[in-house]
C-alpha cells in the first residue's frame, strides 16, 4: 500500500468541499481504483488553477501503470507539473519548469526532472519478507510543497 499527497490544479471538483471520496475507473480495460482525502486549499491566480490549487492524498487500492496520474486527468484535476497527463501548452510547461525550479534546489531539478511533479509518496506499507510482519516507512511532504504553494498563490 502506497499513500501519496499531491498538488493538483483546479481546486479538486473532486467532491467540492467534501474531504474524501473515490475514483472508480477502468484503466486498460482493467478496473482500478484509488480513494482519496483533501487536505488544502491554496488561493492561486494562475489561469489553469480556476483560482485555487488543492493539496490531497491519494491512496491507489489497485496497482495500474499511472495510475493516479491517469484518474486525476480523467475528473479534469491534473497534477501540478505532470508533462505528460497534462493539458499544458508548450509555455504552461516552461512556465511550471521555472516556478517549480525557484522551489527546488539546484541539484534536485537537475537530477531529477520528474521532481518538478507534484506527486511525492509520502507512506509505503508492505510485509517483511522473512518474518511477514507489516513494515511502514514515513516521510515528511517536501518543503518545496509549501514555497510552491507560496509561489503560486502571489502569481
Amino acid at each position: 500500500q502506497h499513500d501519496y499527497c499531491e498538488l493538483d490544479e483546479g481546486g479538486s471538483d473532486v467532491g467540492k468541499g467534501v474531504g474524501n471520496g473515490v475514483i472508480h475507473a477502468a484503466l486498460g480495460g482493467k478496473d482500478s481504483i484509488t480513494r482519496y482525502k483533501i487536505v488544502s486549499y491554496t488561493p492561486c491566480n494562475h489561469p489553469m488553477a480556476n483560482g485555487f490549487i488543492t493539496t490531497v492524498d491519494l491512496y491507489p487500492l489497485t496497482g495500474r501503470k499511472h495510475q493516479l496520474r491517469r484518474h486525476l486527468k480523467m475528473i479534469g484535476h491534473p497534477i501540478v507539473g505532470d508533462m505528460r497527463y497534462s493539458p499544458y501548452n508548450t509555455s504552461e510547461k516552461e512556465d511550471i519548469k521555472r516556478l517549480s525550479t525557484e522551489c527546488m534546489d539546484d541539484i534536485t531539478a537537475e537530477k531529477n526532472p520528474h521532481g518538478l511533479m507534484c506527486l511525492w509518496a509520502l507512506e509505503i506499507n508492505f510485509p517483511h519478507p522473512v518474518t511477514k510482519e507489516l513494515v511502514t516507512a514515513k516521510i515528511d511532504e517536501p518543503g518545496w510543497y509549501s514555497e510552491l504553494r507560496a509561489v503560486y498563490n502571489s502569481t
